[in-house]
């Protein structure tokens, strides 16, 4: 009923909204990431919304040309960014679907990150640069060069130099996900969730 009402408006091209977890019988990475990829709230528009819990009017489907069968990841954001074009996105809670294979942990949900991030700048070469992916494209690179300063810092230390370096790396490599955690709990989180999101940044 509510994706039958939501695209009885002509504006609306697609509509649909984050799956959760099960509440029974998943692990603690599982509730934690539903925790955070759920927005409570009114229905609203968005950029883009995964597939695993998207309708879609047909006639727009097929105008935007569907999937882009060329990707292996992110054709779901790939077809948002198109539909976007013609008409509004909307996030509706009331379409609320369960997933029930999400990583179960931190190895399966860090081996999910990196196979999800494979199309990521395919993507950005083929439709340009959108305001939303800024986060997604920089904490990857911003990561990677903490860990290789830290790195670096540590065996320059290790041979007599200074820590500054490798304190700096750690710094960073730290400070990403805090600031990530922070982000999420202004966002209305509970604190008690804290740890955990800090863990799965």
């Amino acid at each position: 009923a509510a994706v039958r009402g939501a695209l009885a408006d002509p504006s609306v091209v697609a509509v649909g909204s984050y799956p959760a977890a099960p509440h029974e019988g998943s692990t603690w990475v599982q509730r934690t990431w539903s925790h955070l990829v759920q927005r409570p709230g009114p229905a609203r528009e968005v950029g883009w919304l995964p597939s695993a819990n998207l309708a879609v009017r047909r006639a727009d489907f097929e105008a935007v040309g569907g999937f882009d069968a060329g990707l292996v990841t992110c054709e779901d954001s790939d077809l948002c960014y198109r539909l976007a074009r013609r008409g509004r996105i909307l996030y509706d809670p009331a379409t609320s679907a369960l997933h029930h294979r999400e990583p179960a942990d931190l190895g399966a949900f860090f081996a999910k990150e990196v196979w999800h991030g494979r199309d990521t700048y395919r993507r950005l070469l083929r439709q340009g640069l959108d305001r939303q992916d800024l986060v997604s494209l920089l904490l990857p690179v911003l990561n990677l060069m903490a860990y290789l300063l830290f790195a670096a810092g540590g065996l320059w230390a290790a041979s007599g130099g200074s820590r500054a370096p490798a304190l700096l790396g750690l710094a960073g490599a730290l400070g990403l996900p805090l600031l990530l955690t922070l982000r999420a709990l202004a966002g209305g989180r509970r604190i008690s969730w804290a740890p955990r999101i800090f863990l799965l940044y």
